[in-house]
């Protein structure tokens, strides 16, 4: 609601727990390109690159957050960017698949009928760049959960 004479308040239950290794409430990826690497989960992602392809393009759950496989407050981002503020359109879409490991998630997304999302040789160069100017040390994988 856009009016200041009538205030709105959005509320949600609390997320309590943990997830099998004793984690709590973690971002999973974000509406802007971040993806939580150290987590070492791949389900996060790949919901979101599943949201991409079941709506053939039009739309891409994003911003995953929440307990284990329990997620909450999540963004879209839309063709039309119709969904919010925080609709990035086609270049969140962009920043999510530039930035998932396609070699990390292979192994959960062909089973579950996800393709790869092909980056264009810029982006590749852009990522390979990316990936050189990081330290070997906080470089890591995603591993399935």
């Amino acid at each position: 609601v856009d009016d200041p004479t009538t205030p709105a308040l959005c509320a949600e239950r609390f997320i309590d727990g943990a997830d099998r290794f004793g984690r709590g409430f973690v971002k999973h990826n974000n509406n802007s390109g971040f993806v939580d690497h150290d987590e070492h989960r791949s389900t996060p992602q790949a919901f979101s690159a599943y949201s991409f392809y079941a709506s053939e393009g039009d739309v891409l759950v994003c911003d995953v957050q929440g307990v284990d496989d329990l997620y909450t407050d999540p963004q879209l981002h839309s063709v039309d960017e119709s969904r919010g503020e925080g609709d990035l359109g086609r270049r969140g879409m962009a920043l999510f698949f530039a930035t998932v490991d396609a070699e990390a998630t292979k192994g959960l997304f062909e089973p579950l009928g996800i393709p790869q999302f092909e980056l264009s040789p810029a982006e590749r160069r852009r990522a390979a760049t990316q990936e050189d100017e990081e330290e070997p040390q906080k470089r890591s994988s995603v591993r399935f959960s």
